[in-house]
């Protein structure tokens, strides 16, 4: 069993439901995708239900949908707002730092506490 740290492809998950239903445990189906039995254990466990059991299709597509894509202002529309906002304050004020006043830097630290005045 080698060190392989990639997603498991969808052929890798079609493989696994062929497996399973020949009645394969999963240290098998994971020695047979050179796997280790903890990634098996996990996928099935992430990607089937009670009712229809594990679909590879399905499988395929929730891993997509958790992966990371894009930046946080693409995906955060109040953050984008703030920083935005901020953004144009700096530059109509010509300065580099924004000149907010205390209550606005409050409550703006309390929505979005990662985001610091000087990150701007």
């Amino acid at each position: 069993m080698g060190r392989n740290y990639k997603q498991i492809t969808l052929a890798e998950r079609c493989q696994i439901i062929q497996l399973l239903a020949a009645g394969s445990k999963i240290r098998e189906i994971a020695a047979a995708l050179d796997r280790a039995p903890s990634t098996i254990a996990r996928e099935l466990k992430r990607n089937g239900s009670r009712t229809k059991g594990y679909e590879p299709s399905y499988a395929q597509q929730q891993a997509r949908a958790r992966r990371w894509s894009g930046c946080r202002l693409e995906r955060d529309q109040g953050l984008r707002e703030v920083v935005l906002t901020h953004l144009a304050y700096t530059v109509a004020a010509f300065n580099i730092m924004p000149q907010w006043n205390s209550s606005e830097s409050d409550a703006q630290r309390r929505t979005h506490p990662f985001i610091a005045q000087c990150t701007l």
